[in-house]
């Protein structure tokens, strides 16, 4: 098999602790850097406080691992870390939920997107789902260039709701 971006190839072993039903994630991020994403990322995305830990890179990568995995929080980023064979695969430790979570805490949507354009997507029993499109010209573009249209999610937990029926009381 021929090396791709990512430093593995296919072996058989024995041992069953390095296998891994995710062997197909690695190829996501594999695009990705093909892309030029991480290169895009860094020159783009600045959250960080300090310069140890996590790049902004390697959680963007992390995210997008857990959305392709099916992941429907960032808790389950520990089923994604509890794997054996996919941390040989990707050759490193995928960062915590508090981890991603402090990240993408760092994006404060009220500042950038202005509340009026925020649009009730679904209306769901624990949490709240807005959507709004929003445009994006990178900066090495050309002035005049057509921005890039993406669809924004904003996700919000309800908090206050001591039954689960919903009622606040009785």
């Amino acid at each position: 098999m021929s090396q791709g971006l990512l430093p593995y190839t296919v072996e058989t072993v024995p041992d069953l602790t390095g296998l891994t039903s995710r062997a197909g994630l690695p190829l996501v991020l594999e695009t990705m850097r093909a892309l030029g994403r991480p290169r895009v990322i860094r020159a783009h995305v600045h959250s960080r406080a300090r310069q140890s830990g996590y790049t902004e890179a390697e959680k963007l990568e992390a995210l997008v691992v857990l959305l392709a995995a099916g992941g429907d929080c960032l808790d389950d980023i520990a089923v994604l870390q509890a794997d054996g064979g996919l941390g040989r695969l990707l050759e490193r430790r995928l960062p915590s939920a508090d981890t991603l979570r402090h990240f993408l805490y760092a994006f404060p949507d009220e500042e950038r997107i202005p509340a009026a354009r925020w649009a009730l997507f679904e209306d769901r029993p624990d949490e709240t789902v807005h959507c709004t499109d929003v445009e994006f010209t990178p900066g090495t573009w050309k002035k005049d260039a057509q921005p890039l249209r993406y669809l924004a999610l904003r996700f919000r937990k309800k908090h206050g709701q001591l039954f689960a029926s919903g009622a606040d009381t009785t």
